[in-house]
């Protein structure tokens, strides 16, 4: 894991819980990425909560062929609109940043 935010009055995992988190969201995004042959690159996994959802976005940066990747994560507590959710992360990955989809 890069970095953590979590907003105030927002309930936080520790950090044990974290980290296996990270590592659930790792194991989707390798499962969901088998299908890429078949429908092409993974551009974000949604998984949906009762009172919470995480978009988990597929990372890059590096080189090229030997890029090193990670998952980013956003949490949204409903409502929230997908679409802007999904819109306001794409714009910052057009801006050029350091990281970038690994779409």
């Amino acid at each position: 894991m890069i970095a953590s935010y979590v907003r105030p009055r927002f309930a936080e995992p520790d950090k044990a819980e974290q980290e296996r988190m990270f590592i659930q969201a790792q194991i989707m995004q390798s499962i969901v990425s088998s299908n890429e042959g078949m429908y092409g690159k993974v551009k974000h996994i949604i998984v949906s909560f009762e009172h919470f959802d995480a978009f988990l976005f597929p990372l890059a940066w590096g080189g090229g062929q030997n890029d090193e990747k990670t998952i980013i994560s956003i949490g949204c507590i409903k409502p929230y609109s997908t679409e802007a959710v999904v819109s306001a992360i794409e714009k910052i990955f057009a801006a050029g940043s350091i990281l970038r989809p690994a779409f």
